[in-house]
């Protein structure tokens, strides 16, 4: 049973359903709980994984707690699986110990960090906790206090490959095509982003970017919008959901990450997988293991001018070496797809006696 707040759109989002669709395909009968609500991701669901929508309309919701609690009775999960630290709170809410409560697996998704949390807050994995997944080693740090000896594991994120088609052409076009997947959220930065291509725009360069994701911080949202007015229409363009993104990135001349903090990015993944040039700040476990000839495209976060500095280096290369990152990015992306993913996490679940 995997148990995620919803199914909007976000990276943990996208990692409960894509796990949910691997499992089911290596024979898991899977169970996807949205505890909140459903959402645009119940469309990328499998069919044979079961989807339970509980609308619970609050965080301690006793309807929604009892739902829950119910379900569990009724499915008996060999393995209650938790996306992020405020699903297990709901769990672990729901399902006082006892006899018959289900191992619970937590996955760190890095939304919100273990250390930052007070001692009461990080009780809620003492009852029921027995591993700890994390998309990066620093998400382990310092460990959960549970009652069980805790299986502890790095799993980086992943992405089902087979969405994404390879770019095949790497001229760069009039103007040059940017593109960011991602909600626009505070940690993603925008803002900064947009600085980047006013500096662009400032030095004579011709682009167009792309922001691709839902909008789900309206204060946010408006601040960029001014600040993309301020360049003239149609050099940022804001279009929410793109459905199948993974099939249209080909079509763009350079991917960007200009985010402050992130735990993955999976977009970047996406990046990798279609063969496109990227630039990338320095975050998430995904940026951290990438291989010494493509972190000439990592920078630094928080510094606009030089995101600018090394767009425009991306975009001045020729056809033949932008093609040569785009064949090395596809073989690393190889290391990150969701299989290995459930690969990973049915090793755990094996270890906790299910399977």
């Amino acid at each position: 049973m995997q148990v995620v707040d919803s199914l909007r759109l976000g990276g943990t989002e996208r990692m409960a359903v894509d796990l949910s669709n691997a499992l089911a395909a290596r024979g898991w009968t899977v169970h996807l709980v949205a505890t909140r609500e459903a959402g645009p991701l119940a469309a990328d669901l499998s069919p044979s994984v079961i989807l339970h929508p509980l609308s619970r309309t609050s965080r301690w919701d006793l309807s929604g707690l009892r739902a829950f609690r119910r379900l569990v009775r009724r499915q008996r999960p060999a393995i209650v699986h938790t996306h992020g630290w405020s699903t297990l709170r709901f769990v672990t809410a729901a399902l006082a110990p006892g006899i018959g409560v289900p191992p619970v697996v937590h996955h760190d998704h890095g939304a919100a960090r273990y250390r930052a949390r007070s001692g009461l807050y990080k009780l809620v994995a003492w009852p029921l906790v027995q591993a700890h997944l994390a998309v990066g080693p620093s998400f382990l740090e310092p460990p959960l206090r549970t009652r069980h000896r805790l299986v502890r594991e790095v799993v980086v994120n992943g992405i089902p490959l087979d969405r994404i088609r390879a770019k095949d052409d790497y001229a760069v076009g009039v103007p040059a095509r940017l593109v960011s997947v991602g909600n626009l959220r505070v940690q993603k930065d925008p803002l900064g982003l947009i600085a980047a291509v006013a500096l662009l725009a400032d030095r004579g360069r011709s682009v167009v970017l792309d922001l691709v994701g839902a909008a789900p911080e309206p204060e946010l949202e408006a601040a960029c919008r001014a600040a993309a007015a301020e360049l003239g229409p149609d050099v940022v363009r804001f279009l929410g959901r793109v459905p199948e993104v993974g099939q249209q990135l080909g079509r763009y001349d350079l991917g960007i990450v200009g985010s402050r903090t992130e735990s993955g990015p999976i977009s970047l993944i996406e990046y990798l997988a279609a063969g496109l040039p990227f630039v990338t700040t320095e975050v998430g476990e995904v940026v951290a293991r990438l291989p010494e000839d493509l972190r000439r495209w990592v920078v630094p976060p928080g510094d606009p001018a030089v995101l600018a500095d090394r767009i425009g280096e991306a975009l001045d290369l020729d056809a033949d070496a932008r093609a040569a990152i785009g064949r090395r990015a596809r073989a690393v992306a190889d290391e990150l797809s969701i299989d290995r993913v459930a690969e990973a996490v049915e090793a755990v679940y094996r270890r906790l006696g299910a399977g």
